[in-house]
């Protein structure tokens, strides 16, 4: 007889390694997304620095072809002179966070002393998407997602899946 526990844990390993990183998105409402058939499509220059020397430049290559192909299902085309310019930054950020073994001892002379501090990193990739206006350079859409670098985000299917995702309000 199959165990019940086991069941549970396949199905929940199989459900976090196919879930989607969670996506933050806005837009003004005083422009009409709708009369926007042209755009361009640009990176944002972030400061060269230490803390994004790990950050994978072809992540940023996968976003543009992404964000390309799903510009084009929603027939807005690439364009020298268009009516919105889009612009992706892609950032890397480090949490670090700690915790104590909450085995104490009285150390003798010194009082209570706490054994064991553990110190966590977790590296965070950070794609932000922003629509804006050509005539105002206003943003009129914006998009944001952040997800582990350790995930698998290293092919195009899977920053496919996310910029969908993250563009699936855009023009609608």
């Amino acid at each position: 007889m199959i165990d019940l526990r086991l069941i549970f844990l396949v199905m929940f390993v199989m459900v976090s390694c196919s879930t989607i990183p969670s996506v933050d998105s806005d837009f003004d409402s005083s422009y009409d997304l709708s009369q926007y058939k042209t755009y361009s499509l640009e990176s944002l220059k972030g400061i060269e620095d230490s803390s994004q020397i790990s950050l994978n430049p072809i992540l940023i290559q996968r976003v543009h072809r992404s964000i390309e192909k799903n510009l084009d299902l929603k027939n807005i085309k690439l364009s020298d002179n268009p009516d919105i310019l889009i612009k992706v930054l892609v950032g890397m950020d480090r949490e670090v966070s700690s915790s104590h073994d909450s085995s104490s001892y009285l150390y003798p002379h010194y009082g209570w002393r706490d054994t064991n501090t553990r110190y966590y990193q977790k590296d965070n990739q950070s794609i932000s998407i922003r629509a804006y206006d050509a005539n105002t350079n206003e943003v009129v859409w914006y998009a944001f997602s952040r997800f582990r670098k350790s995930s698998n985000f290293k092919d195009q299917d899977s920053i496919d899946l996310l910029v969908k995702n993250m563009l699936s309000n855009f023009l609608n």
